[in-house]
């Protein structure tokens, strides 16, 4: 019976493991269409994945030392904050198709995964018996493999629909999704 307190915990923080290999195997797919639809150099395109990787590198202590004194459930609940964050940040980046909006969004969701993976890997440990710590973290991050095969099918759904739309469009789908998320103030 001790062992099924576990079950729910330990499903939950799997699936973090599935949510970071999600984002670092949508960049690839992000890439090229960021790159046509904010007209980026190459220099600039190869900063997007240079932005996720800055986050991991100046967030992951300022992680640990949260972990260390706030604990490991908030620890994922700001990571999953953070990464909600940056996530809802695309919607405004993506209206106003700017290169800093999209950076900073990913900075942010790429700060969360951080956080993520900072307390997810000794939390899962700590989810049952210690002799079996080891085969719970291998097979948490196993999940890391299938956010990796999924990533691509569900970029490909969305971001390679294969439909091609002309500036005018664009603009007029900016403008939409900017009315949409700050409405005019007779509608408030």
């Amino acid at each position: 019976m001790a062992t099924n307190k576990y079950l729910y915990p330990f499903i939950l923080v799997t699936s973090l493991f599935f949510l970071w290999a999600f984002l670092h195997n949508l960049n690839p797919i992000l890439i090229p269409h960021l790159k046509k639809a904010c007209q980026l150099s190459d220099l600039q395109s190869a900063l997007i994945d240079s932005s996720v990787y800055l986050a991991y590198f100046l967030v992951a202590i300022p992680a640990g030392l949260f972990l260390h004194k706030f604990g490991y459930k908030k620890g994922i609940l700001f990571g999953l904050l953070l990464y909600a964050t940056g996530t809802l940040l695309f919607i405004p980046a993506a209206s106003a198709r700017s290169y800093v909006f999209f950076l900073t969004a990913l900075f942010i969701i790429a700060s969360g995964a951080t956080f993520l993976e900072t307390v997810a890997n000794p939390y899962v440990t700590i989810l049952g018996d210690k002799e079996t710590s080891e085969q719970r973290l291998n097979f948490a991050q196993s999940f890391n493999g299938v956010g990796a095969f999924v990533a691509p099918i569900i970029g490909g759904q969305f971001i390679l629909s294969g439909i091609e739309y002309s500036k005018e469009q664009l603009r007029r789908i900016a403008s939409r999704s900017l009315t949409w998320l700050f409405p005019p103030p007779c509608c408030w």
